[in-house]
């Protein structure tokens, strides 16, 4: 492991099996103020999901800062990729459910195109309901519509993408 101010900052939170109040502000000011620059610092800070103890705004930091970044470097803006989302979706197997809802619903909030991968990783964490089945609108909570479906013999590239709407 490296000797990044944010490789050691999460060593430190992980031998003392905690991130609080303090902690959080230290790496907001200190350690990522500008939030993340790379894959590898989302990848560092993804794996800090699994501390015991952590701060309640801890998730939406979390969330806000891997959306930010995600979106920060998609191209075009606000577009996901096919290999953006499959880093995305590889990056959070690894984190509690929760977490991942959280910063999927952030990045898929924000993002005006999302890749069939994403999409596909969200579908496959969702846990079956108990209560009546509604139209899938409404268990998403946003509206998902296919962006090319009058291009599949066309080629398109964007016929691997969803729009939200």
């Amino acid at each position: 492991m490296g000797t990044t101010p944010l490789r050691v900052f999460a060593s430190k939170a992980r031998a003392s099996k905690r991130l609080l109040y303090g902690d959080l502000r230290r790496l907001q000011r200190d350690v990522l103020p500008t939030g993340a620059t790379s894959r590898e610092e989302v990848e560092v800070l993804l794996s800090l999901d699994r501390i015991e103890r952590v701060d309640r705004d801890w998730p939406r930091y979390l969330a806000t800062t891997v959306s930010e970044f995600v979106l920060s470097t998609s191209d075009p803006p606000g577009v996901i990729s096919e290999e953006a989302a499959a880093w995305l979706a590889a990056a959070l197997a690894d984190t509690r459910p929760k977490t991942a809802a959280v910063v999927l619903r952030s990045v898929m909030g924000e993002a005006h195109q999302v890749d069939k991968t994403l999409v596909a990783f969200v579908r496959k964490g969702a846990k079956p309901r108990r209560e009546k089945p509604r139209p899938a609108e409404h268990q998403t909570g946003f509206h998902l519509q296919e962006s090319a479906a009058c291009s599949e013999a066309s080629g398109d590239p964007a016929q691997n993408t969803l729009t939200i709407a």
